[in-house]
């Protein structure tokens, strides 16, 4: 039985900003379409009509905004980690992580991706799985969804 690869970290991240920079586009474009529908919606002799269409779109536009501002702020935090990517004997925000649930990379929750045919998952520190794997080291027991598990490395 062959032992497996560790993951490339920084490919990793890589990986996980430009799925981000993609739904921030997405985000922008929705955003821009959404008030640009808001400033077509033409008065009309209905009345009400006007001013509920027009603040379905505000409505539109201000989720977008959110969406987008999150995202920004997801990215630039992805920055920081590249920028300090420092190895530490403790799991912390940017550590990828070896367990016997699997590969986790602490940074931003995106879920499940895969890099050369492993499977990583993309968590937050303010996950369940992030808390529970947090300021642990090498050979420490966490717990998680009711079951023990083990850290078998942090890089």
């Amino acid at each position: 039985m062959s032992i497996p690869e560790i993951p490339n970290k920084i490919a990793l991240l890589e990986l996980v900003k430009e799925r981000l920079n993609a739904s921030l586009w997405e985000a922008k474009n929705a955003m821009d379409a959404a008030q640009e529908s808001a400033n077509k919606e033409q008065k009309s002799s209905m009345g009400d009509k006007y001013e509920t269409g027009r603040a379905m779109a505000q409505i539109d536009r201000d989720m977008y905004a959110r969406r987008y501002h999150q995202l920004l702020q997801e990215v630039e935090l992805l920055d920081r980690i590249l920028e300090n990517n420092l190895s530490s004997e403790v799991v912390k925000l940017g550590s990828l992580v070896e367990t016997t649930l699997g590969w986790i990379l602490l940074s931003i929750s995106l879920g499940i991706i895969e890099q050369d045919g492993q499977k990583v998952m993309v968590v937050s520190t303010a996950s369940p799985l992030g808390k529970a794997v947090l300021q642990k080291e090498k050979g420490e027991v966490f717990v998680f969804q009711g079951r023990r598990q083990t850290i078998l490395g942090v890089y």
